[in-house]
Formats: C-alpha cells, structure tokens, sequence
C-alpha cells in the first residue's frame, strides 16, 4: 500500500514538473512568433514590387515645378529668386502637381558652397510618411575633384608618391534620386497621388540651398546592337588612348584613391619606392562608389575599350561594374558589366559572347566614369534576407517554447508547437542551394564560388537539423545564436557579395590593328624585380626605430601601426615643419617596453604620440616625463578637453600627457524591435530593469559588456557603476581603496544583481550578431560598432539608433549621472630630451582642432570610414566628419568622462574588483563576503607600493599622495 501511494506521488510530482517545463499548445496559432524581418517590407525593392503591382510608370515629358511657386513657411529659410538656403534641420517643402496616380522619378537641383568631407544627407517624405526605409537619411550624390601635387611635393622624406590632394568640388547639382548603395538598375521611382503632393526635404548635416524639382519619367535603354546599328557608319580609327587607373578626375566617395602594386609590368613601376600606379579597388568596393576618368579624343571615329584589371579577392565570383559614358549607360549591356575572377592582371576588351564592343567618340572631351554595383545579385540578396528573418524569427520561437533551456536531459515535442519546422528548415536548405548554384553559373570561368560557399555550410546544418527537430533545442547555436550559425554563415555571404573589388592599372581605347602590352609578366621579369627588391630592402632605413639625441631633428615615436606612419610623418611635414621649420623625424614604437629600455641607454625620443593613455603614468613616476604645466601656452592648450581625460596622465603636482583620442560607448538599440514591443530607449538603469521583463518574456535581453567573454572586468567595465552611484575608486590619499563604503558596496551589488537576479547574459561571444539577429536588440558597445553596423549590417539601415548609456539619477547634481572612463591614446614629451620647448610645440600643434580634422580626414580617405577615431579635443569632435547621429550622442557622453586615476599599485585595485565580480557572479559568492576578502589584499599591496616610492614607511606617512579625482581635478586642468 505504502509504495503504491509512493508510486502515485512520484507520478504526480513528475508530471506537474513536465507542466511546468511546456508551454501551452500553440501550434495552430502562431502569432505569437514574432518576425524579426517586418522592418524590411519597407524597403525600396519590395516597396516597389507592390507599387508596380498597382500603379503604372509615368511616360510624358518631364513636370518641373520652380523654387519660385513654392510656399517658404519657415523664417529660418533664406530666399532669393530661383534658390532657397536652408539650415541644418529646417525643412523645405515643395508643392508638386501630378497628372495622374502612378510611378515618378524625382529630380533635385542643390547647391553647396561650403567645404565638405562627407556627403550632404537630408530625410525626404512624401505626403508627410517616408516613402521607403532608404529616404530616412538619404545621402546626395556629390563629387570630389583631385588636385595634383606641384613635383617637389609628390614626394614624402621617404620617397614615396603621396595621394593628390581631394578637393570638394562645389557648385550646382542636378541629381535623379537613386540608390547610393547602387542596387538597382534603375534610379527611385516615388508613387505620386493624382493633384498636389507634398515633398518635405531637411538637411541633417550640412546647411544646403535648393532649387527646381522636376518628376519624369526613365528613358527605355537600347542594347548593344541597337546602339552600333545607329554608330556602325563610323570609320574604325588606328590609334591608341591609355588612361592610368590612378589618375581618375573625380570620385563620389572621399575614400576612393589611388594605390600602389609592385611589380613589373606596370604603369609605372618601382623596386625601391612606392609609387602611386592603379586604382585601388580595396577602397572603391562598396555599391554606389563611382570614379570618372576624362580624355581628348583627337581622332573621331569608332574605339574599343579594355581594362587591365586584377580581380582575386572574391574568389570564383564576378566584380560589377555601372559603366558610362559621358554620364549615361550607352546600351543595356553596360548597365552591369561583369568583371571575372583572375588570380593575375589581365587585359580584359568590353564585350560579350557576341564579339568586342564598339563605341564611337568624337573627337574633343569626354568622360568614362565606373560605378560600384550589385544590382544583378539584388534578387538573391533580398532572398538571403528573407531566409535569415525566418531563421531567426524560427530560433526566437524555439527559445520561447524552452525557455532558452539547452539541457540534454530534456525531451522536447518542437514539431507538437512548430508542426512545419521541418520542412521549413528544409525548403531554407534548397534555397541556399539554389542561390549558391546560381551566383556559381554567373562566373563560368570559375568552378566554385568560394566568396558566398558559407551557403553550402549553412545549408548543411539545416538539413542536419531538419533530421532531429527535438534537438534542436540543444543545437540552437547552430541555427541562429552565436558564431558559426546559419544565420550568421548566410549573413557572411550577404556582406561578400556587397563588397566589389576591382583593381585597375591602365585603361585603353584603342582600334584596329593595334596590339596591346602583354599585362601579366613573364617568369625572368617577375624574378629579376623580385630578386631587386629582397636586396634593397636591406638597406631601406625608411621605417626603422630611431633615437639620435645629438642631432637637431625632433625624434618622435607613434603607437599606432605602420598604416598610420606616412599619413602623420605627411602631416607633420606639410604642416608643422613648414610652420615652425623643426624638422621632425617619425618612427613606429613596437611595443612600449622600448620606452623602459631605451631610458636605461639614454636613447628615448624626445616625444610619443598616440600611447596609451594609461602608460604615461608609469613613466612619470619615475621621472622619465617632463612636466607640460611648466610650458605657456598650457591653459590654453587644454580649454577644448573635458578634465577627466587627463587623470590618468597627472602624478603629484604634473600633468604628464595630453590626449589625443577617447573612447566613449553608447547604448545600440533596435528601433523595430522596441517598437513593436512598444518599449521607449531606456534612459537610466531604473528603466533597464523595467524593460526586461518584456525582452526576457520574447527570449530577448539587454547586453552589458561585463557579460562579454573575457574573465577581466577592467575599470573600464566597472567604474561606471561605481561613479553612477556616487561612489569612488580611492581614498584622498590613494593609500586604501573605498570598496567598503556604502555607495561602492550598493554600486558593486547592483552591477552583479543585473546578473545574478535580473539575468542579463553573462558571455556574450559577439554582441554585434546578437543585435544584427535580433536576440540582444538593445545595449552598451563602444562607439566602433557603429562603423561595424553601418558597413557590415546595411541591411538594418534606419531600423537602429544611438543614445548616452543609461545612468543614475543624481539627486545633488539634478540630472541622470552617465559617468563612465573614456580611455584613448596622449602624447607625452621626455624630460631627458634636448628640444623640449620644440617637442611641446609640436604636441601643442597635432592636438588642436584643425590639425585632428586634417587627420580625420586623411585617415578616412587613406584608411577607410572604419578606422575613425574620436578626438579627445571636444571642438575638433564636433567639427569632425562623423556622422551626425552618433557624433551628437558621442558628445553628450564624452560630458560624462570620468576615468579612475593611475597611482601606485592601482593594478591591484583593478584586479581584485575583477574577482570581486567573478565571485559574485560565476562563484555565487555574498557581495559583502566578496569585498571584505579583497579589501586587505588591496590595501596592503597598496602600501607596499608606496612604501617602494617614498611615501609611507614604518606605518608612517612621509609624503602626501594626493590622487587626482573629479572633485579636485581642477587643481591640475584649469
């Protein structure tokens, strides 16, 4: 009897355990999924297959409406006859009469007079709704022109060509609306309503002026057969016109430029230098980018075109290319022209299966110009998309029946709440497949399209879920979460095909009987160069570290790699020396132990730029450093900085380093997502609690960058927390730490309960795949994963946004406190060195405003957008070219700058607040338990600290140490 009742209760506790594991039955209503791609039903390519679906293409001649007719509401506008000038953020707006409802292409004139480094961007609605997600900061085609460098300027110190000079090119534009990420064939059309409509224009980030507005219509585009139908009457010429690929009049990108290939056969060549001898295609990739090349033609008359090309980046595919001519697309055929793989240069004539094509020219100027495009993989793309939404709206559900459990113990029924994921995840294998094949039979030469074969890995690991839908619970990393899933490997393929390289030496337009140079080299000549270029490099001095304190040239080391050596020595060359006539000589530090060694041979330079801004205190302490409060010019120097940044750099009554750069973070959030939860940014920690519930109840959360992967949780992650909530990191005089004072002890439990007890994810592998995916839509990242999402995630453009990261509300300062440290790189300047007054002149002259704009903009078009920095000097970073949306935030929370002092022996304070939070968090350990075990470890390695530098000894006091803190931090920065 007894184990009969012990039976039944076993059962009965078994069975409400199950209840308590499965959810309620959903399968015939799955509403409840929520879609992570409803945002892309927005966008221009599927906005416009259901216009076309409706409303036809208007055919008649172009409707121009005059600025002249238009109705100024707003005083901010200035107007004159035939041109409203309208201010950052005042909206223009433009009365147009369509004849009937349909499909319009929509023309803009403006005009720009002032300098620019970065393209004009303006929102656009129609009949006050934006037409398309693309209209939400729509960025206006214009140009910049390249000047030439007077001969004795082609050249730095060390030989080699620089770039020319970019120069805006400013006036009036007439632009035909259309895609900057070159995706389509066709410019924008807009859907109009028959009478008047209302187009409103606000200019985001520079002041612009405006003029007519025409809506029209496309012209219908001839093939190539057509076209030499109508030119075949003309003569063949016999002569030869070569255009050099690094010598194009203008680009639409400020990153495009020219670059360097050394070997034979090229036009030009050098062993020694590096000269300036192809376009270079790793900075003209992405869609939209567009170079023009003018010419004479002497001779009229009918021309071939080739390009000596190397295309071996994107293994097995095709680059695309927009091609025209004088501004138009001649025929269809050069609409999107195919540039094949090839793994050496090549002489490539246009053409087709048909034959080489054929283009007549008259004599006098002309103009080809090159577009970036992936107008022919548009279809897959959208495709992919489509895929990647319905995997990882699929993940989320499968996360919301487990509760994101990945037990094995578990026996899940998916297919009782999911019937279809099978075959779901099957039909997502086939497509991959089928796209895969496809985009493989583009390029025939190639047997396998290497660049997108993470399709084939992503399809086999749906099949292979497909196999076990009731593990998938326990394999979800491999379907949507994390790297090497199949929305991440699908996600992979989607940016290979967005980028199109293409390298391009020399262009010809040639005729009969005319025999081009043979473009790749033969076995002898790629030896002789190769065999001339090992022996001078070891002679080459240009880049080796050097220190010669007995001559009369400023000595300078720069901690940032090789790539950024040309760009300052240039600078410096260009700009100080030219100035002040010191003449400065640039070098890179490998690794800062040089600093410590060299000091012991009284070989250091006689200033670092662009070191750690940590480091220059360590030096500082033991005396290496000068002073720079001794210098005039001082006080004025740092007015533009927030004081804070200068902590780390200040020992005693010195201030031994100026910085240069910082780095703030800022809250990423989801727009889409918030939205559909209906959950407003959150502005303090109070309101990241309250939205938790909602994302966890979805199997969504809030990502902190203490829940990254690394076991050390720096200052940098965990000061925040203790400023936000009034604490500090020292005592007065640095001897003991304050861990154990009220508001640390409430800041350190609060940073670990977000953890412990408000579950927010402990190891995050890559917060960037989280928030593209959806699964971690909001949360705290450095500023670079802007830069990350703007160029690796163009598929969520306009559906995320930036703010300040979330505070405390402060009762005595009456504001939400975002303090956080916002460490970067400073210049330091050695107390041993011979030029002192020359080296604090040149630290005064590269951390100024005009100077860090220049770098900005150099680093950009040398570089690339993605390594931008943020200038530490606030009126530089608001002069900066940073894009308006997070160049706003970025300086609202460099406001917020509170770095935690360098002292002796703060290393250990750093470390053990780093246990402290793995105890709490990974060991479970009390809180108060946690801090009183590392409080007298702290405290004695401090005093042991400062005991080894004169301040304490035998119990006793014997200097005062007083550390510099955001109370007291104008005692050093006035």
């Amino acid at each position: 009897m007894k184990k009969g009742i012990i039976f039944i209760l076993l059962t009965m506790c078994i069975g409400l355990y199950i209840l308590k594991l499965t959810p309620p039955v959903m399968a015939n209503n799955q509403d409840w999924v929520f879609d992570l791609g409803q945002f892309r039903e927005n966008t221009y390519y599927r906005t416009l297959n259901r216009w076309i679906e409706t409303y036809n293409k208007y055919e008649d001649e172009p409707l121009t409406f005059s600025i002249n007719d238009q109705e100024i509401y707003n005083n901010h506008l200035m107007f004159e006859d035939g041109i409203v000038s309208v201010q950052r953020y005042d909206q223009l707006v433009y009365y147009v009469q369509a004849p009937h409802t349909g499909l319009y292409q929509l023309e803009l004139s403006f005009y720009i007079d002032n300098n620019f480094s970065t393209s004009p961007t303006v929102h656009i609605n129609i009949n006050d709704d934006i037409p398309f997600n693309e209209m939400s900061g729509f960025a206006l085609d214009v140009k910049w022109e390249m000047e030439s460098r007077e001969e004795h300027e082609r050249y730095n110190r060390f030989g080699n060509e620089l770039l020319p000079r970019t120069v805006p090119v400013k006036g009036w534009y007439r632009q035909t609306l259309s895609d900057t990420n070159g995706r389509f064939n066709d410019s924008f059309w807009f859907q109009f309503n028959e009478g008047i409509n209302k187009i409103s224009i606000e200019p985001v980030n520079q002041n612009l002026s405006f003029g007519d507005m025409t809506l029209h219509g496309a012209k219908p585009m001839v093939s190539y057969q057509d076209y030499f139908d109508m030119v075949s009457h003309h003569e063949h010429v016999s002569s030869i016109l070569t255009l050099e690929g690094q010598s194009f009049t203008s680009k639409n990108d400020i990153e495009i430029k020219a670059g360097y290939f050394k070997g034979p056969n090229m036009s030009p060549t050098s062993y020694k230098i590096n000269i300036l001898n192809i376009l270079d295609g790793q900075s003209m990739v992405r869609s939209g980018m567009t170079v023009d090349y003018e010419f004479n033609i002497e001779t009229s008359g009918l021309y071939r075109i080739n390009f000596k090309y190397l295309q071996r980046d994107m293994v097995g595919m095709s680059s695309a290319r927009r091609i025209r001519i004088n501004d138009e697309v001649p025929f269809q055929e050069l609409d999107t022209y195919l540039f094949p793989y090839v793994k050496n240069w090549t002489n490539h004539t246009l053409g087709s299966d048909d034959g080489e094509f054929w283009f007549y020219f008259e004599s006098g100027e002309h103009t080809i110009s090159l577009e970036v495009t992936t107008a022919h993989l548009i279809n897959y793309i959208d495709t992919l998309h489509n895929v990647m939404d319905q995997i990882n709206s699929l993940g989320l559900a499968v996360s919301q029946i487990t509760g994101n459990s990945t037990d094995v113990l578990i026996d899940w029924d998916i297919l009782r709440y999911l019937p279809t994921i099978k075959e779901d995840l099957l039909s997502y294998a086939d497509t991959l497949d089928m796209i895969y094949d496809e985009i493989n039979q583009i390029t025939p030469s190639s047997s396998r399209a290497t660049g997108v074969s993470t399709l084939q890995i992503a399809s086999k690991q749906l099949r292979r879920l497909a196999q076990n839908p009731n593990r998938i619970p326990n394999k979800i990393s491999e379907l949507n979460v994390g790297s090497g899933s199949s929305y991440q490997l699908i996600g992979i393929a989607i940016n290979q095909m967005n980028v199109q390289p293409l390298h391009i030496d020399q262009i010809h337009l040639f005729g009969n009987d005319i025999e081009l140079d043979k473009a790749h080299p033969n076995i002898w000549q790629r030896v002789i160069f190769s065999v001339q270029s090992f022996v001078y490099s070891f002679f080459d001095q240009r880049y080796r570290l050097t220190s010669n304190p007995n001559d009369d040239v400023l000595e300078v080391w720069i901690g940032q790699s090789s790539l950024y050596l040309d760009i300052m020595q240039n600078m410096i060359d260009d700009g100080f020396t030219k100035e002040t006539g010191i003449p400065v000589r640039l070098s890179v530090l490998p690794n800062t132990q040089r600093i410590i060694l060299n000091n012991a041979t009284g070989t250091n330079p006689d200033v670092v730029l662009s070191i750690d801004s940590w480091e220059p205190y360590a030096y500082a302490l033991r005396g290496m450093l000068a002073d720079l409060r001794q210098f005039d010019g001082f006080a004025e120097l740092v007015q533009p900085y927030h004081p804070n940044n200068f902590t780390p750099m200040i020992f005693e009554d010195g201030v031994y380093g100026v910085p240069e750069t910082q780095g703030v973070s800022l809250m990423f959030y989801r727009k889409d997502i918030l939205n559909f939860l209906g959950i407003e940014p959150p502005d303090t920690w109070d309101d990241v609690l309250g939205i938790l519930p909602i994302l966890q109840s979805y199997q969504m959360n809030f990502y902190h960058p203490l829940g990254g992967e690394g076991a050390y949780k720096g200052f940098g992650l965990t000061a925040p927390f203790i400023y936000q909530f009034g604490g500090d990191i020292y005592t007065e005089n640095g001897m003991s730490t304050t861990f154990n004072e009220a508001k640390n002890i409430e800041a350190i439990t609060f940073m670990t309960d977000i953890f412990n007890i408000y579950n927010l994810p402990q190891q995050v592998p890559n917060f960037f795949e989280h928030f593209r995916s959806g699964s971690l839509p909001i949360g705290v990242a450095s500023v670079d994963l802007y830069l990350q999402l703007k160029y690796a995630a163009p598929e969520l453009a306009g559906q995320w946004g930036v703010l300040p990261i979330p505070g405390v509300y402060d009762d005595t300062l009456g504001e939400v406190a975002r303090w956080a440290p916002t460490y970067g790189k400073a210049s330091i300047l050695f107390e041993k060195s011979n030029m002192k007054d020359e080296g604090f002149q040149l630290i005064q002259w590269w951390n100024k405003v005009e100077t860090q704009l220049t770098l900005l903009e150099t680093v950009k078009m040398v570089l690339g957008e993605r390594y931008l920095f943020l200038p530490a000097n606030l009126d530089a970073l608001e002069q900066s070219i940073w894009d308006d949306e997070v160049k706003v935030q970025s300086l609202l929370q460099a406001q917020w700058s509170r770095i935690p002092a360098v002292t002796p022996g703060s290393y250990i304070v750093e470390r053990e607040l780093t246990n402290i939070w793995n105890k709490i968090v990974i060991d479970q350990m009390n809180p108060r338990v946690a801090i009183d075990q590392s409080i007298p470890r702290i405290n004695r390695e401090l005093m042991r600290k400062y005991e080894e530098f004169g301040y304490y000894k035998g119990g006793v006091t014997v200097r005062e140490y007083i550390v510099p803190r955001n109370d007291n931090i104008q005692n050093w920065i006035p």
